[in-house]
């Protein structure tokens, strides 16, 4: 169970080195050791992330399973500092569905009844109607995969 948020890189390090302290992760072959954790530093895993001097860049932050999706991330550390290799979302089969309905940040999408949160602070209104999503289905809830401006 993923504890959001969780901090994010596309790929999978090519090396991972955990100790009783520390974790540290090589991201290519040929890249230098970078620290994830250091338990030494005090307080939860966001506290010793802002300790730690020389620490990882990630490439993104996910609050939520929708962000994971669309980030395609493969691997990351949630806020208790437990590792998740991610799964990859394109394997699973996905639906063209037309956007009928927005307003404000939220779009309705056809032979759906719920909304679908986007974070903007853009109205959506009339901006986006027509439009075409790729949906997956992941344990009985639809999660936006991408926006196309074509249907299949």
């Amino acid at each position: 169970m993923i504890q959001y948020p969780i901090f994010c890189l596309r790929k999978k390090p090519y090396d991972i080195k955990i100790d009783t302290t520390t974790i540290k992760i090589k991201k290519h072959e040929h890249s230098h050791f970078e620290t994830v954790d250091d338990r030494d530093f005090g307080g939860d895993y966001f506290m010793r992330l802002l300790q730690i001097e020389h620490r990882i860049r990630f490439d993104f932050t996910c609050s939520n399973l929708q962000e994971i999706i669309l980030s395609n991330c493969r691997w990351g550390i949630d806020s208790n500092a437990k590792i998740h290799e991610l799964p990859s979302f394109n394997k699973i089969r996905s639906q063209r569905r037309k956007i009928v309905r927005a307003n404000k940040n939220s779009i309705w999408l056809h032979r759906i009844s719920y909304p679908f949160k986007i974070k903007t602070q853009e109205n959506l209104k009339g901006s986006i109607e027509g439009k075409y999503v790729d949906i997956i289905k992941i344990e009985n809830k639809w999660f936006i995969k991408r926006f196309v401006d074509e249907p299949v």
